[in-house]
């Protein structure tokens, strides 16, 4: 491939993988936007992902905060979910 499809990342998991995505989506946007990882974090916007309601993306602290509310987000998992975004429901 050329340009961004000449690299690929290979993970073990879902929730790896899932992570990795919003890590490299974030640091595009940060680099897209002229901020650096070093700058006064009261500059950086508050960013929010979007994605479906009752959706799963795995267990790990990062990939939870990529889904909305859910059984397996609950009480049981707090203080440790906050998920950090909008979500969608059916139309």
């Amino acid at each position: 491939g050329k340009g961004c499809a000449s690299r690929v990342f290979y993970s073990d998991n879902g929730s790896t993988g899932i992570e990795v995505a919003v890590k490299m989506a974030f640091r595009k946007f940060i680099v897209d936007h002229g901020l650096t990882p070093l700058a006064d974090k009261s500059d950086f916007p508050t960013l929010k992902m979007i994605g479906l309601d009752g959706c799963y993306h795995g267990d790990t602290l990062g990939a939870m905060d990529c889904q909305g509310p859910s059984s397996f987000t609950g009480d049981l998992q707090f203080p440790w979910y906050t998920g950090r975004g909008l979500w969608l429901g059916p139309s």
